[in-house]
């Protein structure tokens, strides 16, 4: 949904043109979609969830739905964490002493915002004067200009309860100005639903005092440009739940919802009878002792009933669900660690390999935040040369014994102290073949004869 400021200006008064545009963003698909996204975040399935209350709606029947609560796996919502935590596992660099200039809690807003933006396809950055705020998806309108294309206002929007009033809040550049829906003494929003108008053009910042009458500004300080910025993680600006991905994520809660269903029946155990003469006495007794025992019974000479039992169809199942989450973490560019067999030592090639598409995948979400870094390093007027993020990689088991023994060493703990106080070598190990690896990791190490 695009709004123009020449659309608002169509208007009678900017609080009907705010009112209008909210109603229609939250009516809209595109917020629908966030919403949708966020759930398949929070590890639920809308459309599994569409399908069955659809099913019961035309025929009536729950009883037949097995399990009654649909099994959702959590597939986006491990890759959304597992790409934002990989990219922003350590903080972002700058030049010495940049950082503070970007206020309390610079790092944590920018992590907040990376995993919005995953998840929704966008987030929104205010630069207020002292610190970066995150402005949610889900609660925020860009205005565009319709000549230039650039964002020139906006719209966010809040309130604590379904039944409490909105509050709005306007951004242009010279300043904030808020609304609130009218409300009657009760608290409730009254039924015309007008706004009312709170303050207008408030400063992003500004000193000010207190007075009788309320607040008296003093000094005013407002940005040279609009200091709210959109942050992507890709060049689509999409949500990163893109249909290949949402698709096969529906089928394998179908697939693995449908096998436990099909387990579910197979409890239903069936009694086998042969041997049966005909005799409906002979028939009742052996029936009264299958329900006894539950186990193989005989009754007379050659009668008798054994329990039979319906097996799904358990390696077809897994086949499928295995192929299909491997095309998810693939489709996604994500890390399996489950395709490294569980080993608690894997060769660093074979790491780096699995790590290959994850790698071009970080490399793309940074080349999206580091664009909106120097944005709003602009809005701020902060000068940096550096802005760099460190790549996140795994640790063998091998690469995680030789830091921990350079630990000890940088320490001054001779190596073969070490080796014997360090818990992450074991007790049997042959000390002068572990030089040798350790020599050939750079770590400075050797053998005797070569010391």
């Amino acid at each position: 949904m695009i709004i123009t400021l020449q659309d608002l200006q169509k208007k009678p008064d900017l609080a009907t043109a705010i009112k209008d545009t909210t109603e229609a963003w939250l009516a809209s698909a595109e917020l629908k979609a966030m919403q949708n996204a966020y759930k398949y975040y929070l590890g639920e399935n809308p459309k599994l969830k569409a399908l069955r209350d659809r099913i019961v709606a035309d025929t009536g029947f729950t009883l037949n739905l097995r399990p009654e609560q649909p099994v959702y796996s959590n597939f986006f919502g491990k890759i959304t964490n597992q790409h934002v935590g990989h990219l922003l596992k350590h903080p972002l660099t700058f030049d010495e002493g940049v950082v503070d200039k970007f206020g309390a809690g610079f790092q944590h807003t920018v992590r907040d915002m990376t995993q919005d933006a995953y998840i929704r396809g966008v987030s929104w950055g205010l630069w207020d004067g002292e610190k970066l705020t995150h402005l949610p998806a889900e609660n925020f309108i860009p205005i565009y200009d319709e000549e230039s294309g650039a964002i020139v206002a906006g719209i966010s929007f809040k309130r604590l309860r379904e039944d409490l009033p909105w509050n709005y809040y306007f951004y242009e550049r010279e300043g904030i100005s808020r609304f609130r829906q009218a409300a009657g003494n009760d608290g409730k929003v009254k039924p015309d639903g007008k706004l009312e108008l709170i303050s207008e053009r408030k400063p992003y910042r500004h000193t000010s005092r207190p007075f009788l009458t309320g607040e008296v500004i003093e000094s005013v300080e407002n940005p040279d440009t609009f200091p709210i910025r959109p942050l992507h993680t890709n060049k689509e600006n999409r949500s990163e739940l893109i249909l290949p991905i949402k698709t096969q994520i529906n089928a394998y809660d179908l697939l693995k919802t449908g096998y436990i269903d099909e387990t579910l029946k197979s409890k239903f155990i069936y009694w086998l009878i042969s041997g049966y003469s005909g005799n409906i006495e002979e028939l009742i007794k052996i029936k009264e002792i299958a329900q006894k025992l539950g186990i193989i019974a005989e009754q007379g000479g050659n009668s008798k009933i054994m329990p039979q039992t319906l097996e799904p169809p358990h390696n077809a199942h897994e086949k499928i669900m295995k192929e299909l989450k491997e095309s998810i973490y693939g489709d996604a560019m994500a890390f399996d660690s489950d395709n490294l067999g569980g080993r608690a030592s894997v060769a660093v090639e074979a790491i780096r390999a699995s790590q290959f598409n994850e790698e071009i995948k970080i490399g793309i979400m940074w080349s999206e935040l580091e664009k909106f870094i120097r944005d709003i390093m602009t809005v701020a007027g902060i000068r940096s040369e550096v802005v760099r993020y460190t790549p996140f990689k795994l640790t063998t088991g091998e690469e995680a014994r030789s830091r921990s023994l350079q630990g000890w060493v940088d320490r001054g703990l001779p190596l073969e102290i070490a080796i014997k106080l360090d818990p992450l070598v074991s007790a049997d190990i042959d000390v002068d073949e572990l030089k040798k690896v350790l020599a050939t990791e750079a770590l400075g190490y050797g053998n005797d004869d070569e010391a």
